[in-house]
């Protein structure tokens, strides 16, 4: 790991029961539909499990996307946080991972 990281674009906010219960439920359904010969051989199938746990269906630009949400408030103005967002995301054959807050500034 080089000297000169710095950090990237993340999640920072107040950690609370609601949140805890969100995470908790997202690893659970990831857990429960993830493996790594899916991942390999049809990661579509991960995306139909996530969908059919309940999580929200999306394609834009960046790929075919499953996620869940909860609510979230903003820890600092003049940020306005409506949800925290949890998502899967397949493009070009392979799964990612994105965890962020979903709002206004």
């Amino acid at each position: 790991m080089s000297d000169q990281n710095r950090p990237m674009k993340g999640f920072h906010g107040m950690f609370n029961q609601e949140l805890l219960e969100h995470f908790g439920k997202a690893l659970d359904d990831l857990t429960e539909v993830y493996d790594d010969e899916a991942a390999d051989e049809s990661p579509g199938e991960i995306l139909a499990g996530l969908e059919e746990r309940g999580w929200h269906k999306e394609k834009d630009k960046f790929g075919d996307k499953r996620y869940i949400t909860t609510s979230y408030p903003a820890s600092s103005p003049p940020l306005s946080t409506d949800e925290l967002r949890i998502s899967v995301i397949l493009r070009k054959g392979a799964l990612y991972f994105d965890l962020r807050p979903w709002g206004q500034y």
